[in-house]
């Protein structure tokens, strides 16, 4: 599968974007080809050597005349994957559009995916991948492939099939059916989606409610609330295209007043120290810029240490517990595709199951609730 690290493919973008390959001017009865930046973060400067090669072999075909299009100018397409159609703000007059990617595998074989698109209704015409061993193999081919491609223009016609590792040809007689090059795109987008590991860290504020049942004996019943902080470490996998785990191990620092009873307007702060540790099911949605999931899970609450109460000037410490430990989590992040992984932003809903017991003089009771937002970041650390 793909080994490579978004950050070095933006640069590439740039660069080819700034490259020295001029526009053709377009011909009499041609086809403008919109070619838009190449991605591939494991060798940026024989990407944009293919680039180029491939904006000449259009140009050579006869009825195209290919268009460039600038990160300068749309800057947004550093973030645009190569396997869906570019938006219509990019395609001007064009009849077709390319893109296209190289990486290498984990055999350390070099791939080289173009596909071509069709400008007026958005769909794929065809793609098609060359696996070489070395660089002086794949510009030998690069022509080929070119072809190859822009031939499935015209189906139903006999075509030379390039055999791009043994450097053999054989002709066979293909009728291009669109609906099995969509499933077959389908499909390979969904194998790509799975099978991804990552670990992040994550960090910020949440806004706590923690509600005291009334009649009481030792404190006024009611809600008090306060904000705190949390940091967490996550482990993630990507199951299925639409399906994803999420283990996490959160710590978080609060402190609430709580009001004592019998009319004195005597209040105690309470700093509790929580570890939880939720499991996830997550719900990702790929969109081109970024990634929207939805998720819900459960966690195990653990005290830290003890719970440190101030009355007035004194300060203590006392025992207390989670009963039952546990608690329901709901939320929706964004990543934001970065470098070897993604920006976090996380919005969360938390909310115990169980009461807290704090075991001090004047017995304190009370259910904890959590709203929190937190930004963060996960690195992709294996791939199937």
């Amino acid at each position: 599968m793909i080994n490579k690290t978004r950050f070095i493919s933006l640069l590439l973008l740039f660069l080819t974007s700034f490259g020295g390959f001029a526009q053709i001017t377009s011909a009499d009865n041609a086809a403008g080809v919109i070619i838009m930046p190449f991605t591939g973060s494991d060798d940026p400067i024989n990407t944009i050597q293919f680039y180029d090669m491939v904006v000449a072999e259009v140009n050579n075909l006869g009825g195209y005349y290919p268009q460039t299009i600038l990160a300068d100018e749309h800057p947004e397409i550093l973030y645009m994957s190569p396997n869906s159609a570019p938006g219509t703000k990019y395609l001007g007059d064009s009849k077709y559009v390319l893109t296209g990617e190289f990486y290498f595998d984990t055999e350390d074989l070099q791939h080289f995916q173009l596909w071509l698109w069709d400008s007026s209704t958005g769909s794929l015409v065809y793609t098609d991948e060359m696996v070489s061993e070395n660089y002086e193999e794949a510009l030998e081919h690069i022509p080929s492939l070119v072809s190859w491609i822009f031939s499935q223009i015209l189906p139903g016609e006999n075509l030379v099939i390039i055999d791009m590792a043994s450097d053999t040809q054989t002709t066979t007689e293909i009728t291009m059916n669109a609906g099995d090059v969509l499933a077959d795109k389908s499909e390979e987008e969904n194998k790509r989606s799975i099978g991804r590991l990552y670990l992040g860290l994550r960090g910020g504020a949440t806004f706590n409610t923690y509600s005291i049942p009334q009649g009481t004996r030792t404190y006024e019943g009611g809600l008090s609330r306060s904000f705190s902080y949390e940091a967490a470490l996550l482990v993630e996998y990507r199951i299925m295209r639409f399906l994803t785990l999420r283990m996490e191990a959160i710590f978080s620092q609060d402190t609430f007043k709580a009001v004592e009873s019998g009319g004195n307007e005597t209040y105690n702060e309470f700093k509790p120290l929580i570890m939880s540790f939720p499991l996830l099911i997550k719900m990702p949605i790929e969109f081109k810029a970024f990634d929207l999931s939805i998720y819900a899970g459960l966690y195990g609450a653990l005290p830290l240490g003890k719970i440190k109460v101030r009355t007035g000037s004194s300060n203590e410490t006392y025992s207390y517990t989670i009963d039952p430990p546990f608690g329901v989590s709901f939320g929706v992040d964004l990543g934001f595709p970065l470098g070897p992984g993604s920006i976090l932003f996380d919005l969360r809903y938390n909310r115990d199951l169980g009461v807290t017991n704090v075991q001090s003089i004047n017995r304190l009771q009370y259910t904890l609730e959590r709203m929190g937002l937190s930004l963060g970041y996960k690195f992709l650390l294996w791939k199937y």
